[in-house]
């Protein structure tokens, strides 16, 4: 038997859009050396800035802010912004666009990301290396040419990524209008509670870079099950473990090789079994071997 639906009982939501995001400028990822610094400048369009590994120091405006990892900030248009180096070395997403229903709110104050935010950046990141053809690294770049072969959507990934990002920044600014969402590079809670068993294990992660961690290192260490340390990880941190714990290496690796330190030492200071071990890790996370990296370090400080 056939039952005949009443197409009238559907209701039908009109869709529509809080914020749009109507153009892409530039979408970088910089290396940046302990002395960098750019006299700053201004622009009619927005631009966010994400610390990814180390710190910045930021100017938007009359205002000066200290950009820790996991940290971002919002520069509106035709505000005069600038940023230097810490003394430390440091990896900095910076992304520019144009976008209309954007709260004045939302510029000009440094947000805490969490996981969600952090994933978005990284395909926003993965997006413009798929889809144009200069690499992400080059200083006064004003026109990024899309590739003959780049993924169907990827245009569109790159609005949705940026427009996502933008919509949970947001929600904070919603429910804390007046201060910053308090720093949280993962699910740290408040000072005087002990530190959750996923902060807990990326401590641990970060006072073991010398040696090589498993699982069950982990377990006798924190006590806890290899199983609910895994979960709660990369529920906080939107990753696993062991991967993890190779970027914290990598990260400590690439400012190793800016100082100059050999591949051999780098690869024994950092618990690989060897040196050819240490290239191939590197090489499948970064694309590059640890003597091209050096390379473009160099060149980097010879340009700045």
């Amino acid at each position: 038997m056939r039952y005949t639906i009443n197409m009238s009982n559907f209701y039908r939501h009109t869709l529509t859009d809080v914020i749009r995001v109507t153009t892409v400028v530039t979408i970088h990822y910089f290396r940046y050396a302990k002395t960098f610094a750019v006299p700053g400048e201004s622009h009619d369009f927005y631009e966010a800035v994400y610390a990814d590994s180390g710190s910045v120091t930021v100017t938007d405006g009359a205002d000066t802010h200290v950009l820790k990892q996991g940290q971002c900030i919002l520069h509106a248009p035709d505000v005069f912004h600038k940023v230097k180096a810490n003394n430390e070395y440091s990896n900095i997403v910076i992304f520019t666009f144009d976008c209309a229903g954007l709260p004045a709110a939302l510029c000009g104050r440094v947000f805490s990301t969490l996981p969600a935010e952090r994933r978005l950046v990284a395909e926003l990141v993965r997006e413009g290396e798929q889809g144009f053809v200069e690499p992400l690294d080059i200083v006064d770049l004003q026109k990024m040419n899309q590739k003959i072969d780049a993924p169907v959507g990827n245009l569109q990934r790159i609005k949705n990524n940026i427009e996502n990002f933008l919509l949970l920044l947001i929600r904070k600014t919603a429910q804390n209008p007046k201060k910053p969402t308090p720093p949280a590079k993962g699910d740290t809670p408040s000072d005087d509670a002990p530190p959750s068993p996923a902060a807990q294990t990326l401590a641990y992660l970060k006072e073991n870079l010398n040696r090589r961690v498993t699982m069950a290192d982990l377990s006798a260490a924190l006590g806890y099950s290899a199983v609910y340390l895994k979960d709660v990880f990369r529920r906080a941190y939107g990753g696993g473990i062991i991967t993890c714990h190779t970027k914290l290496k990598l990260d400590a690796a690439k400012r190793l090789l800016s100082e100059g330190v050999s591949v051999g030492d780098i690869a024994e200071s950092l618990g690989f079994y060897s040196p050819q071990h240490f290239s191939h890790t590197f090489r499948k996370f970064t694309n590059m071997t640890p003597t091209v990296y050096r390379r473009s370090v160099q060149a980097d400080l010879l340009l700045f």
